[in-house]
């Protein structure tokens, strides 16, 4: 549609008003000052350099974001083997010596054993948390940063660093 306006003569401005879930208002005054001065080469220039900057940065965050991804990942692995393995091999020790468990030791069992246990209301509760995080990345949805406020400044956050 935007083709045919302005091959029929609209202004670009006007056209790519057209889709504003792709053209900023940034970039559509951008095209509308190049459009009345004359200049619509260097607007639509100085467009794609931003285009290109805020990809390279977008880039950079997530190549950035890679090695505690992988460091997180690695520690999860770490943690499940010595939950799975280690405390329970421990905790023998000290009941077959007859002997009290330290507090620290008897906190992390009880909690291995409620995973183990009640481990589908883990689940849930990490499926709706990551799809809190994910609804709130989204641009449409709003929503989800309202109803989980602790996402508010996360999510704003990540709005300033992908526009």
């Amino acid at each position: 549609r935007m083709l045919v306006d302005v091959a029929e003569g609209s202004p670009l401005s006007r056209g790519l008003r057209l889709y504003p879930t792709i053209f900023s208002d940034e970039e559509v005054g951008l095209v509308e000052a190049g459009e009345r001065t004359g200049t619509l080469d260097i607007a639509c220039l100085r467009i794609l350099e931003t285009l290109e900057k805020k990809l390279e940065l977008r880039s950079k965050v997530v190549s950035t974001l890679m090695y505690p991804i992988i460091i997180l990942a690695l520690l999860v692995v770490v943690f499940g083997i010595v939950v799975v393995y280690v405390l329970p091999t421990i905790a023998q020790i000290f009941i077959n010596q007859g002997v009290a468990l330290p507090f620290a030791l008897g906190t992390m069992l009880a909690v291995v054993n409620f995973v183990t246990e009640f481990w589908y209301i883990v689940v849930a509760g990490l499926i709706l948390a990551g799809y809190g995080v994910w609804a709130a990345l989204q641009k449409r949805s709003r929503r989800a940063a309202f109803v989980m406020p602790w996402l508010k400044a996360f999510w704003r956050t990540n709005q300033d660093v992908t526009r």
